[in-house]
């Protein structure tokens, strides 16, 4: 056209100007529409989701695990969790550890899994669990205590150990009835994995002891599922699942002895 005459070299110069102007405008635009058909077909799955949980009454609140007692199934056997222990469960086959933590789950039940997910740009948001309080003890009791303030993308800036023990952090601040840890000292060194160690099962038993001298159930019931001797150690009891032979219950220093418990926990 400009060739022929019919419009100006500015002309065409201002109608490319104006084109690319509002190119990037359009775009977002059509992105944004995009956006938000994905937003509301999630929204409307999560509703239905949530219509569909059946929420705890006060009936449920008044239970065995708000009182901190729980059953244990898994493994052909049923093992009554006393209020206020520290229960150990190790397991030679991945499903049989599965079906153990799923039968404990329930009102008053936190099952904090192996998979760590942190969110907030802080940690104090990141141990933020609603319930109020100081979280400094919960702290100390992982040795996360030093891990940095700030969170970059749910932590990518802290280490596979510091994300584990913020995890645990939070976990313990929330001072749950009944505490289920998944494998939660994998990523740190032997000497973290000990004071950890003696940190939780000092906290978690104080938690039963306040919760028992408050008139209520003594809480502070914890069975950790793991392979750690620091962590088996400190258990009042663990139960062994063989996977060949009937599961056995006995302590730590017992169980040591044998030879399928050994090869499994011992390093």
């Amino acid at each position: 056209m400009t060739l022929s005459g019919r419009i100006t070299v500015g002309e065409l110069i201002t109608v490319v100007a104006m084109a690319s102007f509002a190119g990037e405008p359009v775009q977002r635009l059509t992105a944004g529409i995009k956006l938000a058909a994905i937003a509301r077909a999630g929204a409307a799955r999560v509703a239905a989701l949530l219509d569909r949980v059946e929420r705890a009454s006060t009936a449920d609140l008044s239970s065995r695990a708000v009182e901190g007692e729980v059953r244990l199934r898994g493994g052909g056997i049923e093992v009554d969790v006393r209020a206020g222990e520290l229960l150990g469960v190790v397991s030679v086959r991945p499903e049989v550890a599965d079906s153990v933590i799923e039968s404990l789950r329930g009102p008053g039940v936190l099952v904090e899994p192996h998979a760590v997910h942190l969110f907030g740009r802080s940690l104090a948001e990141a141990l933020d669990t609603g319930r109020g309080g100081d979280p400094s003890r919960a702290l100390a009791a992982a040795q996360a205590a030093e891990v940095s303030t700030a969170l970059l993308n749910g932590g990518v800036n802290l280490s596979g150990g510091q994300r584990q023990r913020v995890a645990l952090a939070r976990a313990l601040a929330a001072r749950p009835p009944v505490l289920v840890l998944r494998d939660p000292l994998t990523a740190v060194d032997a000497v973290t994995e000990d004071a950890v160690a003696e940190g939780l099962a000092a906290l978690r038993r104080d938690a039963a002891d306040g919760g028992a001298s408050a008139g209520g159930g003594a809480g502070g019931t914890t069975v950790v599922v793991c392979t750690s001797p620091p962590l088996l150690a400190r258990c009042d009891r663990v139960v062994f699942f063989p996977g060949d032979r009937p599961p056995i219950t006995d302590t730590h220093a017992r169980l040591a002895g044998d030879a399928d418990y050994a090869e499994a926990v011992l390093r």
